[in-house]
């Protein structure tokens, strides 16, 4: 019972904030821009999800046991590996740090927040596949 409430008041927080800033059509303060960061920024585990599974595929691909790590491989194929996987799982934060931009130019500061959310998610992704690539 206590988690269903949590999640009402959550959910009732967000869709506040997003009425407040216009995503339903409420005002007129939402452009384009800043729903298509939006959007960017909800795709973002997505894209992460797809390029894990991506990551296992490949690596299994090339030959490597499903218990292995990636830095017992060599350096060419830690490379293939980690540029597909890295463009696949960062797309999405560039474009909507993308957006964020365009949309704060035309917006102003409400737009700041999705290009923070958008570049913290990003450097946390690139900090895991550093590591993931170095070995560590």
């Amino acid at each position: 019972m206590a988690q269903c409430i949590t999640l009402n008041i959550t959910v009732n927080i967000h869709c506040s904030f997003l009425r407040e800033i216009g995503f339903f059509g409420y005002g007129s303060v939402m452009n384009k821009y800043l729903k298509l960061a939006i959007i960017w920024i909800v795709l973002i585990p997505v894209f992460y999800l797809f390029g894990q599974q991506l990551f296992s595929f490949t690596f299994w691909a090339l030959g490597y046991e499903s218990g292995q790590v990636l830095g017992d491989a060599s350096l060419i194929d830690r490379l293939i590996v980690i540029v597909p996987v890295g463009t696949v799982m960062l797309f999405p934060c560039l474009q909507a740090i993308r957006y964020g931009f365009a949309a704060k130019r035309t917006v102003g500061r409400k737009a700041f927040l999705p290009t923070l959310l958008a570049a913290l998610a990003g450097s946390f992704i690139f900090f895991i596949l550093l590591v993931s690539f170095l070995g560590i």
